[in-house]
Formats: structure tokens, C-alpha cells, sequence
């Protein structure tokens, strides 16, 4: 028992490689220590686990813009609140000169760690591409192709594509399977115009042929995007 007591004390002070020795008696205080020690072994096993999903999320942080973006001619307000540690969901805002930026809206299919590796390859895939290609038809064609060698084959990115031409006051956009945002004018809320082109989610075929849409951006429109996790709050009633 005194064995036991020092024990605990050290676990409680953070030492989890601390063991209680088990003789080969068979009695009460025998099983206990055993079933201590194991207890020991999960709880370290589990602190290993939570430390590494802490790193994790800390990562997926960090590649969110960092604070709200200030670009001319729009103010942006953003959040991401994943379900569990990590998540799949992301957004972004891509500066791409000085009259133009893009706007991400994305959802990695799976959550926890695996949904954040696909998340971290997401964006790295559309933020090269919005380097090297001008439309966001475009640009989401180029990603796709990435991610179909780069991420699992069960899994799958779905995005909204937008791009915020100041000087022609236009929106032009490109959808993959990605929830459509609302657009808000004078009191009024509807849906953006969906494409008839392929609306597939990216990392699935290699190729897809997807279609830019565009409409005039007026003085005190609001759009709103945002995932399914939006959509599948519900309350105690359903």
C-alpha cells in the first residue's frame, strides 16, 4: 500500500513511466497494482495521442489567414470552429494583384488527423494554382489534378472558388461541390446562380471541366459562404 501511495504521488506530479513492482501473490492488493499499472500504460498511451492532435490543430491554425484580412474594396470577416480537435474544413483569401483577390471556401471529406493532412494539401494545390492560372476555372482544374495523385483515393475536396475583381466590381466564381453561398442585397437573400458545367468535388476525376460564373458586385451586398457544418447544426428538437 505504501508502494501504491508513493506511486500515485509521483503520477499526480506528472511522472507517467512510473510502475508499481508486482509480486507473484495472487492477493487483492497484487491485482490492484497490476491493474494500476495498467491503467498507467493507457494513460500514456492516450496523453501521447492528445499531444500529438494538439500539434495538429496548432498546425491547421496556422495555415488560416492569420487575423481578418484587409484588402480595399471589401470587408471580410472569417471563422473556422472545427467539430472535434482537427477538422477538414478551411478557408482562404489569396491576393493576386493590385485590383484583384480570391476568396476559398473548402471541405475535405474525413475528419481528424486525416482530414487535416487533406486540408493542408488542399490548400496548398489551389494556392499554387491561383499562382499560375488567371480564372477560377481554371485554377480549380489545375488543383484537381494535384490532388487526384496527392491525397487518398477515398478521399475528396470540396470548394468554392471566388475571385473579387475591385476595379470591374464583379465576382467571378466556380463551384466544386462545395455548399452554395447566399448572396444578401437590400434585405434579400438568394442563393448564387449554380453552373450546369461539372460541379464534382476536386481530387476525384482527373478530368473535370468545370465553368466560371460571374455577377456585378453591388455597393452593400453581402455574401455569405460557409460548409456543411452550418447546415447540419441542429438543436434538441432536430
Amino acid at each position: 500500500m505504501r508502494q501504491l501511495i508513493s506511486v500515485t504521488k509521483e503520477v499526480a506530479a506528472g511522472n507517467l513511466d512510473a510502475t508499481i513492482p508486482v509480486n507473484s501473490t495472487k492477493d487483492e492488493i497484487s491485482g490492484l497494482a497490476d491493474h494500476f499499472n495498467k491503467m498507467l500504460s493507457g494513460l500514456k498511451q492516450n496523453t501521447r495521442v492528445w499531444q500529438e492532435l494538439e500539434i495538429a490543430r496548432r498546425l491547421q491554425r496556422e495555415m488560416l489567414p492569420q487575423g481578418q484580412p484587409q484588402l480595399p474594396g471589401a470587408v471580410i470577416e472569417a471563422q473556422s470552429i472545427p467539430a472535434n480537435e482537427v477538422g477538414g474544413d478551411f478557408y482562404d483569401v489569396i491576393p493576386l494583384d493590385e485590383n484583384r483577390f480570391a476568396i476559398v471556401i473548402g471541405d475535405v471529406s474525413g475528419k481528424g488527423i486525416s482530414g487535416a493532412i487533406g486540408m493542408s494539401s488542399a490548400m496548398s494545390a489551389l494556392r499554387f494554382a491561383a499562382d499560375v492560372r488567371q480564372t477560377t476555372d481554371e485554377i480549380l482544374r489545375l488543383a484537381n489534378r494535384r490532388l487526384v495523385r496527392d491525397i487518398q483515393r477515398t478521399m475528396f475536396v470540396a470548394v468554392f472558388l471566388g475571385i473579387y475583381d475591385r476595379k470591374q466590381r464583379k465576382l467571378f466564381y466556380t463551384n466544386a461541390g462545395q455548399t452554395m453561398p447566399i448572396l444578401l442585397r437590400k434585405g434579400k437573400a438568394e442563393f448564387l446562380a449554380q453552373s450546369e458545367a461539372d460541379r464534382f468535388p476536386l481530387g476525384i476525376r482527373p478530368e473535370v471541366t468545370f465553368q466560371e460564373q460571374s455577377f456585378d458586385i453591388h455597393p452593400g451586398d453581402i455574401l455569405i459562404c460557409y460548409t456543411d457544418g452550418i447546415v447540419e447544426l441542429a438543436d434538441k428538437k432536430n
